[in-house]
C-alpha cells in the first residue's frame, strides 16, 4: 500500500511543498481528501513497469518540449539558409544577365 506522500506525488509536482502548503491554508482534512480521491488511480499507476510521479512525468515533457523546440529551430534555420543560397543565386543570375545586356 502506498503512502500518502506517494499518492500526492503521482498528481503534483512537489509533494511536499503541496502538503505543507494544504495543511497551513486549508488543514490536514484537504490533504486526506486528496489521497482518498487519488489513491486507486495512483496505486494502479505504481504497479506498472516504469512508474513516474508527476514530477518525473513533468520533467520528461519538458526535455521532450525542449528537444522539439530545438529541432524546429535547427529545420527553421535549415530552410533559411537554402532560401538564402537561393536568393543569391537568383541575384548572381539577374546580375551575370544585366552585364551580359550592356
Amino acid at each position: 500500500m502506498a503512502t500518502d506522500f506517494e499518492i500526492i506525488a503521482h498528481v503534483v509536482e512537489d509533494p511536499a511543498a503541496w502538503i505543507a502548503h494544504a495543511r497551513v491554508t486549508v488543514g490536514e482534512h484537504a490533504v486526506q481528501a486528496k489521497v482518498a480521491r487519488y489513491r486507486a488511480e495512483a496505486e494502479q499507476a505504481m504497479a506498472r513497469p516504469g512508474y513516474q510521479t508527476r514530477a518525473e512525468r513533468e520533467a520528461l515533457g519538458r526535455s521532450e518540449a525542449t528537444s522539439e523546440r530545438a529541432a524546429r529551430k535547427e529545420q527553421r534555420s535549415a530552410k533559411q539558409s537554402r532560401d538564402d543560397a537561393a536568393l543569391d543565386a537568383r541575384i548572381a543570375a539577374e546580375v551575370t544577365r544585366q552585364l551580359a545586356a550592356r
